[in-house]
């Protein structure tokens, strides 16, 4: 699969771990649809070999893709983009109503 390439070195700068580098690298992809809907990722042996990693971090980096429902593997087949998800809605901002029991209510006052 010579012609996939992924924005990998610019992840590895920010990411300490070579599997969060390509996850992150991964899911940037396929959010702005450079991976789009139904390709075939290369196996991990040959994504580990093109950029010099090992099976262990691109298993990881999948594992993970597929856990959040980016990717999904077919035995036998590979493992194929599912589709571009809705970025999550980052919610720190936002303070979580706390309910407080009656001696809660007492220490914090």
């Amino acid at each position: 699969m010579p012609d996939f390439t992924i924005a990998l070195q610019s992840f590895s700068e920010k990411y300490r771990y070579k599997y969060l580098a390509l996850y992150h690298a991964l899911r940037t992809a396929i959010h702005n649809g450079t991976l789009p809907e139904g390709t075939r990722l290369p196996a991990t042996r040959e994504l580990a070999a093109m950029y010099g990693l090992s099976r262990g971090s691109v298993s990881q980096a999948y594992d993970m893709l597929h856990a959040e429902g980016y990717v999904s593997t077919i035995v036998g087949s590979g493992t194929f983009v599912t589709g571009m998800l809705a970025p999550r809605q980052e919610t720190s901002d936002r303070k979580a109503q706390v309910v407080l029991s009656p001696w809660g209510r007492r220490v914090v006052s």
